[in-house]
């Protein structure tokens, strides 16, 4: 007879004490929990996380839902609902559910949410600042340029520095020129790209990646056309 292995053993004496607490009627005791519990359970009889409340894919789905419908709010019903949501964002420890508060407080146009954004821009994680700042380029107000312009400048993530240079592209102001034209002088050159995009769509005119006449433009100067390389030239430039 082959011997059993270590699992066998275990649900061997497992079964051994069901029995034993089921044939004593055993209701107190060390075995109490024993006897209610049974090793033929039914198949229905599985672990179901919603009987401990929505889960975190729920809560989030919820979360969009609401901020769906901000516009469709009162003015009372949105105060009510942004500080709701920025109470939870400041004790909320999932990066999850903090970037999608952040983008629904984006849409609530109140006092409550605008502070709730603000502060946001000072956390340490660049994640939530980035979040921060795509949700400031929707609000469309003179404060939002401010503060995307503000954060172009001073910014030490290059992504949270992207996000603002694209935010800055819904702004049709000189004051989102002038923010732009600072980082056309960015060492970086993939923020001189963007900020070339966001003042294309800002301006209106299209001098291509020419940083130099960029930069003569938003000086306000009528920038001098670059020579065009020969074909050569750009045969080489290819490789």
């Amino acid at each position: 007879m082959p011997l059993m292995d270590g699992r066998s053993q275990q649900r061997l004496v497992v079964l051994a004490l069901w029995s034993a607490a089921v044939l004593c009627g055993c209701t107190q005791g060390p075995f109490a929990s024993t006897a209610s519990w049974s090793p033929f359970a039914k198949k229905d009889d599985v672990y179901d996380p919603r009987q401990y409340g929505p889960t975190p894919r729920e809560q989030l789905d919820e979360v969009r839902q609401i901020a769906a419908g901000a516009d469709s709010m009162s003015a009372a019903e949105q105060e009510q609902t942004a500080e709701q949501f920025a109470r939870r964002l400041q004790s909320e420890t999932s990066p999850a559910m903090k970037l999608e508060l952040l983008r629904a407080l984006g849409r609530f146009n109140t006092p409550m949410a605008e502070t709730a954004l603000r502060v946001s821009l000072a956390d340490a994680d660049p994640q939530v600042r980035r979040t921060a700042v795509e949700a400031w380029s929707t609000r469309r107000s003179p404060q939002a340029l401010q503060t995307l312009a503000r954060v172009l400048a001073s910014d030490t993530s290059l992504d949270v520095r992207l996000a603002a240079a694209d935010g800055l592209a819904n702004y049709e102001d000189r004051a989102a020129v002038d923010a732009l034209a600072v980082a056309l002088d960015d060492p970086d050159p993939a923020l001189q790209y963007r900020a070339i995009q966001s003042l294309t769509r800002v301006t209106g005119r299209d001098y291509g990646v020419d940083v130099a006449a960029w930069r003569q433009y938003v000086q306000g100067q009528e920038p001098t056309p670059a020579p065009q390389p020969s074909f050569v030239q750009s045969w080489f430039d290819w490789f």
